[in-house]
């Protein structure tokens, strides 16, 4: 089973964009979930992750998952320290205070479980989509988590998600291969 969490800088887009994903999944026979979350300013970040969160149980509880639900991790073109966010013109509408922003940074947490991680990258994006993602391999490498960076050319922060419609993609390749 693949859960997918849809970008859009959190207040942007919903599941209903992002059901293509399932077309590189389904030839190995793979359940996709694509989840929705409420948006901000109708929610706030802490309400976000928690619903991100309830998300993943609900699948565990109603797919009858195992324990180790969650298998391996996969970012591409993310944000994973919200500091910069919160300094930037988004935060006009994140509203992110530095304490929320800090908390919902995956760069600064601890991964409870070590669990294979991939983060892409397109060889297109700017400098901070490299940085933060360099930082996160890094920072979760020191914790003992299991971290690849993959850099995918050709690709920037909007075109990476198409890899997802082509069963053949590299992206979609690594993503099976921890299933």
């Amino acid at each position: 089973m693949h859960l997918f969490i849809h970008g859009g800088y959190w207040h942007r887009f919903s599941k209903n964009e992002f059901s293509f994903v399932a077309r590189a999944f389904q030839p190995a026979g793979a359940a996709v979930v694509v989840i929705s979350y409420a948006l901000i300013p109708t929610a706030d970040m802490d309400e976000l992750v928690r619903q991100c969160r309830a998300a993943v149980a609900w699948v565990y509880r109603n797919a009858g998952l195992p324990a180790d639900v969650v298998k391996a991790v996969c970012g591409f073109s993310g944000l994973y320290d919200l500091e910069p966010i919160r300094l930037c013109y988004l935060n006009d509408v994140l509203n992110l205070t530095p304490e929320v922003a800090l908390r919902n940074s995956p760069v600064h947490l601890v991964p409870n479980t070590p669990r294979s991680t991939l983060i892409a990258v397109g060889s297109d994006e700017g400098p901070e989509y490299y940085r933060q993602s360099a930082d996160l391999v890094a920072a979760w490498r020191k914790q003992g988590v299991p971290c690849e960076l993959m850099d995918m050319a050709g690709h920037n922060h909007f075109s990476i998600v198409a890899e997802l419609e082509r069963p053949d993609s590299q992206l979609s390749h690594a993503i099976l291969a921890r299933m």
